[in-house]
């Protein structure tokens, strides 16, 4: 697969985290490598495994004429991709992610793997009907339009194909389960 990588965006700080700047889209604080990496540690020992509907994912990856693939959207450290492509080495495994700042570099890579810099939100047309198992965690961090973002993943599936994705939304209320308004650092609330 041949795709442009996109250069990675500038940075600032803001609280002590190192946040990304997107042209009109979001500010997403970046997780470091070890931070990301403890996190799929946790997400695994939580599943009891390396993703869930163990049975189907191994059923769409199962050999066969055309070579079964992994798309994994949002890819961080590039640690469940890693796992993915020792687990399937028989499938090409293929990792994207916005940035490329904690995309494993210098590591000794699975040879069926490769990571990729794009942004979903640009939309995921050259991935259309490629993928046997599409992956994302937390892509509600980074996706504008999540709708439009499910849409792109369905396309991306093979017939037959398994959408994994592992997300998480916290909403704070309070004791009459009321949503608190946001509020910026130092502002009452």
């Amino acid at each position: 697969m041949s795709h442009a990588s996109l250069a990675d965006p500038p940075r600032l700080g803001i609280h002590d985290r190192d946040v990304e700047r997107r042209q009109g889209a979001y500010l997403m604080a970046v997780p470091d490598e070890e931070h990301q990496d403890l996190q799929h540690r946790m997400l695994r020992l939580t599943m009891g495994s390396l993703y869930a509907a163990r049975d189907n994912v191994r059923a769409a990856l199962v050999p066969s004429q055309v070579r079964p693939a992994v798309l994994d959207i949002t890819a961080g450290s590039g640690r469940w991709a890693i796992d993915m492509a020792r687990e399937f080495p028989h499938a090409d495994v293929v990792g994207i992610d916005v940035t490329s700042s904690n995309l494993p570099r210098g590591k000794r890579l699975p040879p069926n793997l490769h990571f990729e810099t794009t942004d979903p939100n640009e939309g995921m047309a050259q991935y259309a009907g490629k993928f046997n198992v599409v992956h994302a965690r937390f892509a509600h961090l980074a996706i504008r339009d999540f709708h439009g973002f499910l849409y792109d993943c369905a396309r991306a599936l093979r017939p037959g194909g398994v959408l994994l994705l592992v997300d998480r939304i916290h909403a704070l209320v309070d004791k009459d389960k009321n949503l608190l308004p946001v509020v910026e650092e130092g502002q009452p609330g």
